[in-house]
């Protein structure tokens, strides 16, 4: 088939696309040095953290440890940072990370270094509109 028969037969599928959102939620804080030890944003209330991510939209981050009620001090690294001890001049106070840097820290971290697990939980829009390409798909 030529091109112009399959840009013809793309074109329906590609008017139809639209962007959806999804939301990260937090499921708990685990401890670099003891991940079974595990605490909600509820042990750390009333405490400063050091709040600390080296990926692209750290702003994002920082903002979902706000609206757990966590009193944050904010270090934003580069995305894929690697991590050196001097990048913790406080670590003797309480650090809470991503997930994906807590990777990278394992050899630095002490006690009080935690980071925090999430889930991304999809809109409803996104699901609904899955659900129905998989069943328009499966009836092929």
């Amino acid at each position: 088939p030529s091109l112009e028969t399959q840009r013809g037969k793309l074109q329906p599928a590609l008017s139809d696309s639209v962007e959806h959102s999804m939301v990260l939620e937090s499921t708990g804080f685990h401890n670099l040095k003891n991940s079974a030890y595990v605490k909600t944003a509820e042990g750390f209330k009333g405490q400063v953290i050091h709040a600390v991510a080296g990926i692209g939209n750290p702003k994002k981050f920082f903002q979902i440890l706000r609206q757990l009620g966590l009193t944050i001090i904010e270090h934003p690294f580069p995305d894929h940072h690697m991590f050196r001890p001097d990048d913790f001049p406080f670590k003797n106070e309480i650090v809470i990370m991503t997930e994906k840097d807590a990777v990278k820290c394992d050899t630095i971290a002490n006690e009080n270094f935690w980071y925090m697990e999430a889930k991304a939980k999809p809109s409803d829009k996104f699901v609904d509109v899955l659900l129905k390409r998989l069943k328009e798909f499966h009836s092929f």
